[in-house]
Formats: structure tokens, C-alpha cells, sequence
């Protein structure tokens, strides 16, 4: 087969649009001058240089410490022997003061036994008595040698049990006095009775001890706040506080009393202050704020 023609035609058609297309006209390249000066490339700005962080300061000033009211101490009465409860003689709420009656329970048996004890050292007496006649009598026998040694050291050692027997009967006779007096409670300090654990017509047990009433003492009132760990080894005994509680129409000032150097789980340790209460009007329980100054 003869391919030239073919080639020919191929080659005619391309001549042809090559002759019709528009000619593309370039811009000449401007002059160096022309051209727009270039600024130099910049360099980033860079952070200022960062100085090592300080160790953190705890910062000055006052610190609050929050916390509550407390009694100075309480505690749940019981009476020191055992039988029925037969007077209360305080209700919830009362100011007692100190040696003051609370509750007595059934004398009966405590005062046959102190009769008993009464008359067994008199008995004792009466015969430490005649054990020294009957000695006193033999021994002017014995000066006269109208006795024997025998019978002598016989009444001298009768005098010595009857000395023994007088002891004996005054020691049951404070032991039946001291069980009497213990028939009856009292407050060993001046306070509040905040509970009544008893009723009248109640059995009392000495073993083991049934407490009777709880008393609390309230003048003066413990504050017991808590302080961040990070002021422990800060907060010393005598440092002065601000406390403010909502009872009071002023901030009172007070002294640190105690500090108990152990953090707990909250991250906080307790100090405790003293807080004058003498007409009553505070009560264990309340919110408390104290400003500590470093």
C-alpha cells in the first residue's frame, strides 16, 4: 500500500494552521533599573528570653482559718457504786456548778453498812481497852515478881491484836463512808448539762459504768480551726487571731493555746484557742473565722 499521498495531505494541513494562528507577541525584559528594588528578607521576631521560674512564695498578709466551737471539755458521768437511781436533779440545758448534786441513787444498804462499820470499831476500842487494863494490872504484879513471864507477854500480845483490830475496823468504817458518798453524783467542775443518759427507777452498774448525764464546760469555749499545711511550722503557741463568729457583734482577739503539728487528709493540721464565754451566751457547734497574721 502506498502511503505517500497520505502524508503529503498530513503535512499541508499543518502548514495551513500554522499560517492562521495569530502570532503570540512577548514583552521585552525591563532594564535592571526599571525593575522594583526588593526589601532584604527579615528575620522573625524571636520571644524575649524567659528567666528560670522562682520557687513559689507564700504570699503576705493575713490568712483565714475556719473551724468551730467546742467545749473545753465533756464528759459522760457515772456514778462510782451501783444501785437504783433514785433522784435526777438536773434537766438538759442547766449551768451546774462545782460539788453540785446531780443525781443519788438508793442509800439503804450503804447506810446499814456504815452503822455496822460505827460499831465494829467501837468494839474494837472497847477491847484495845481492856486488853491495856488487864496489861497495866499484870505489870504490877510482875514489878512484885507475882507472875509468871508467860502470862505477861500473854496480855501484851492481846494488847497488840486489839491495836490491830481497832485498825482494821477504822479502814471498814471509811470504806462504808466512801460507799455512801458514792451513792451520790456531782459535777467535778462548773459546766452544762447537755444530755440526761438515764431515767429515775433505773438500775446503775458500776461494772461496767453507766453514765448518767453528760456536762460540758463552756467558759471558756476551745476554738478548733483548721490551718493549711503549708503554714505549719509557722503558726506558733501565743500568735494572736481575729476570730469572728456570727454571735458576736465584734472580732475578738485571742492567742493560740495549742497546735497539733499532724496533717490530716485534707491537708490541714489543727490549732486550738481559748475563747472567754462567762455569761454563757456562745455554744459548742458554731462557725468560727480567725485571721492569722503572718
Amino acid at each position: 500500500m502506498n502511503t505517500r499521498p497520505l502524508r503529503l495531505t498530513a503535512l499541508c494541513l499543518l502548514t495551513a494552521c500554522a499560517e492562521a494562528s495569530p502570532p503570540v507577541h512577548q514583552l521585552p525584559p525591563l532594564p535592571v533599573e526599571a525593575r522594583p528594588p526588593q526589601a532584604p528578607p527579615q528575620a522573625l521576631p524571636q520571644a524575649p528570653p524567659q528567666a528560670p521560674p522562682l520557687a513559689a512564695e507564700a504570699p503576705r498578709g493575713a490568712s483565714t482559718l475556719t473551724g468551730e466551737t467546742a467545749p473545753l471539755r465533756q464528759s459522760a458521768l457515772a456514778c462510782k457504786g451501783s444501785g437504783l437511781l433514785t433522784s435526777l436533779s438536773v434537766e438538759e440545758g442547766q449551768r451546774v456548778e462545782v460539788g453540785q448534786r446531780l443525781a443519788s441513787l438508793d442509800d439503804t444498804l450503804p447506810r446499814l453498812r456504815l452503822r455496822q462499820a460505827k460499831a465494829a470499831v467501837k468494839g474494837a476500842q472497847i477491847q484495845l481497852k481492856a486488853a491495856r487494863r488487864e496489861a497495866k494490872r499484870l505489870g504490877g504484879l510482875q514489878a512484885k515478881q507475882a507472875i509468871a513471864e508467860a502470862k505477861v507477854d500473854d496480855v501484851q500480845t492481846a494488847v497488840e491484836g486489839a491495836m490491830v483490830s481497832l485498825e482494821a475496823a477504822e479502814i471498814s468504817l471509811a470504806m462504808a463512808r466512801q460507799a455512801l458518798k458514792d451513792t451520790t453524783l456531782t459535777a467535778p467542775y462548773a459546766g452544762v448539762i447537755t444530755r440526761k443518759l438515764k431515767a429515775e427507777g433505773e438500775w446503775i452498774s458500776m461494772m461496767p459504768p453507766s453514765p448518767v448525764v453528760v456536762l460540758a464546760q463552756i467558759d471558756p469555749l476551745e476554738l478548733r480551726l483548721e490551718a493549711p499545711a503549708s503554714l505549719l511550722g509557722r503558726i506558733k503557741v501565743g500568735d494572736p487571731l481575729k476570730v469572728r463568729l456570727d454571735a458576736l457583734s465584734r472580732i475578738a482577739e485571742v492567742k493560740v493555746a495549742r497546735v497539733i503539728p499532724v496533717v490530716g487528709a485534707n491537708r490541714a493540721f489543727t490549732i486550738i484557742a481559748e475563747l472567754p464565754n462567762p455569761d454563757g451566751a456562745l455554744s459548742p457547734g458554731l462557725f468560727v473565722e480567725a485571721e492569722w497574721a503572718r
